[in-house]
């Protein structure tokens, strides 16, 4: 048995598949599954610029779509859409504070091949799609290719990449967009979900608040502060990550089961990750383990999250259950 520090690592975008209608009166069905076996994660987004062709993906494939139906029958922590909106808005803030704070050149470490400015093109993109397929919601994905894919929707935001000068006011109408969309829509709205929710608008407020929440943390990084997580937002990230993404993730090479102990001490929560095979299946609970993962929770989310780990970070036990981890959330670069 030996204990095993993770390296800061990539953080990954799904690629949407199909196509969204941009007519707001129709509704989703939700009998009727998605077009795509992907689970979507975020939007897979290119900048439409020749010198930034690649862009960054991780695909989480199921047997099954999920549908709304299926989405409203999950698990979702305490906080509200308010809740969700409120940290959106804060880390919204915090994150073009820090894009402001420097030069746009700077790389990002957890985005390997990325600089501030491509960050900020990611989330900002990011909020506009996750926008557009609540507003316009259809049966199929949207995909995002780039900028001129989501004209049609939002086209006041989408007319070319601002200048340098002007990118921190564009992502801020982008975060705009965003919540102001989400406060207009009815809490019982339907539309395309990918995670487990109560409701599929409250699955859109949770997961723009912690993909804004991870990035804004990339972004202070980069400038070399960061300034903390709420401990029951943290809370909140981690339940998203180990009980919404990961029952999605597959451990193909395996043929025993290692079992990974998550234990956010400052907020009390645990959780049981048993790595495969051939998938990763979770449970908020205690139990016999191969490693031990603690600290407080945003420091625990932030290193599942593929970051560096804070100070009250603690790993202990077979590092091979932590190796399976990784290569679960391992990051493609298309």
């Amino acid at each position: 048995m030996s204990t095993a520090v993770i390296d800061p690592a990539d953080r990954g975008l799904a690629r949407g598949r199909g196509h969204g209608s941009p007519n707001p009166a129709v509704l989703h069905d939700p009998s009727k599954t998605p077009a795509s076996p992907s689970l979507i994660v975020d939007s897979s987004v290119t900048t439409d610029r020749p010198d930034r062709k690649d862009t960054t993906v991780t695909t989480i494939t199921t047997e099954t779509p999920v549908t709304t139906e299926q989405a409203l029958r999950g698990h979702l922590g305490p906080l509200s859409i308010g809740d969700h909106l409120a940290a959106t808005a804060e880390e919204g803030g915090r994150f073009a504070t820090a894009v402001a704070a420097g030069p746009l050149d700077v790389p990002i470490e957890a985005c390997p091949g990325w600089t501030m400015r491509e960050l900020v093109q990611h989330v900002g993109l990011v909020h506009l799609w996750a926008a557009a397929n609540i507003a316009y919601p259809s049966e199929q994905w949207l995909s995002v290719n780039g900028m001129s894919d989501l004209a049609p929707y939002w086209p006041a935001h989408t007319t070319g990449w601002p200048e340098d000068a002007g990118l921190v006011d564009w992502y801020r109408s982008t975060l705009e967009n965003l919540i102001g969309v989400i406060e207009s829509t009815p809490e019982n709205h339907r539309c395309l979900t990918f995670l487990p929710a109560p409701s599929p608008l409250l699955m859109w407020a949770r997961r723009q608040a912690c993909e804004i929440a991870v990035h804004r943390h990339d972004a202070e990084a980069a400038r070399g502060y960061t300034t903390g997580f709420d401990p029951s937002f943290a809370a909140d990230m981690l339940d998203e990550l180990l009980h919404g993404f990961a029952p999605h993730m597959r451990v193909p090479e395996a043929t025993t089961s290692l079992v990974i102990q998550v234990v956010a001490e400052d907020v009390g929560d645990e959780h049981l990750l048993t790595m495969g095979p051939p998938k990763v299946r979770t449970e908020r609970a205690a139990g016999p383990h191969d490693l031990m993962i603690s600290g407080s929770a945003a420091d625990v989310a932030v290193f599942l999250w593929n970051r560096r780990g804070g100070p009250s970070l603690r790993i202990q036990g077979d590092h091979e259950a932590l190796d399976r981890w990784r290569e679960a959330c391992r990051i493609e670069w298309l």
